[in-house]
């Protein structure tokens, strides 16, 4: 897709899709975010330009169903993630379960 004029067009097409599909699994209760503030909805993803900040919590469930959000999003799109670009950050997590997390994740 790189070099293509419509590159940038089919990009944001598909970070919407994958926004909406985030959107879906949130209303669903299959994941949760953190709440950034007491009085604000929760927090389950944030889109910049090219990049998808994921944010959850720290729990076997929520790690599989993002999991298995991306993985539907690259069949549908025939897309890869790019590993070497992609980190998973714990806050206040156990190593065990932080373990865990990346196992499922992948990255």
């Amino acid at each position: 897709m790189q070099g293509n004029p419509l590159s940038p067009f089919l990009f944001v097409l598909m970070d919407e899709r994958l926004g909406i599909t985030i959107q879906s699994y949130k209303n669903e209760q299959k994941i949760k975010g953190p709440y950034l503030h007491p009085q604000d909805d929760m927090h389950s993803h944030q889109q910049f330009l090219d990049d998808t900040l994921l944010m959850g919590h720290q729990s076997i469930k929520e790690a599989k169903a993002f999991n298995q959000i991306l993985q539907d999003s690259m069949y549908a799109l025939g897309m890869t993630i790019n590993e070497e670009k992609s980190q998973i950050s714990f806050f206040n997590t156990p190593l065990l379960m932080q373990r865990n997390i990346t196992g499922i994740m992948g990255f």
